[in-house]
């Protein structure tokens, strides 16, 4: 015997009631089947789209040049900019965190995207240099007051961003949540040993 379902509320009827299929004559037997494009279909009609909705940006204001590496290291600046096209580099200054220009960041994503900070569902950072051991995606959520996410951080150095992306994809478009915050935020600077050169 066959039953056949249109989408996941017709399979989750079933089995809060039998009685939406009638027995086999055994009685006690019942089998269902469903051919795999159905199944496909039926997913694919249970999830929903997803869409980047706001954008932010915060960086330091202490700014080094590659005039100011050759004072540190035996370099140049045309050594570095033809190599990398890198003219100069943002770092964290006194008092400045990788959490607090994340939480700045946030801030103007929400705004953008006309969500309130309440109505997060996750916070998701990605960071291979997060302020101490057990990660900043916390520290986020708490500045800008997101209070009913989650929040957690998701370490894969450069890859780190697109797989918190994807990862804040899945979540959407299987209705775990609505809103979710994506954060890609480092200070690299904070652990490069500006006087090595890297050839060894």
């Amino acid at each position: 015997m066959q039953c056949q379902f249109s989408n996941l509320n017709s399979i989750r009827q079933f089995f809060r009631s039998s009685s939406k299929c009638p027995r086999s004559r055994l009685g006690s037997r019942l089998s269902i089947s469903s051919t795999a494009a159905q199944l496909r279909q039926v997913t694919a009609n249970a999830l929903v789209g997803c869409k980047l909705s706001g954008v932010g940006s915060s960086v330091p204001s202490t700014v080094i040049s590659n005039t100011e590496l050759e004072k540190l290291v035996e370099t140049s600046d045309e050594w570095i900019t033809t190599r990398t096209g890198i003219k100069r580099r943002h770092v964290l200054g006194e008092g400045e965190s990788v959490a607090s220009h994340a939480a700045q960041a946030c801030r103007k994503a929400l705004e953008m995207a006309n969500v309130s900070a309440e109505d997060i569902s996750i916070v998701l950072m990605a960071t291979s240099t997060p302020d101490d051991a057990f990660g900043s995606a916390c520290q986020v959520q708490a500045a800008i007051g997101a209070k009913n996410a989650v929040a957690f951080d998701l370490t894969a150095a450069c890859s780190g961003f697109v797989l918190a992306l994807v990862t804040a994809a899945q979540y959407i478009r299987t209705g775990m949540a609505k809103h979710v915050l994506v954060i890609g935020a480092d200070a690299l600077s904070r652990i490069v040993d500006w006087r090595d050169r890297g050839e060894h």
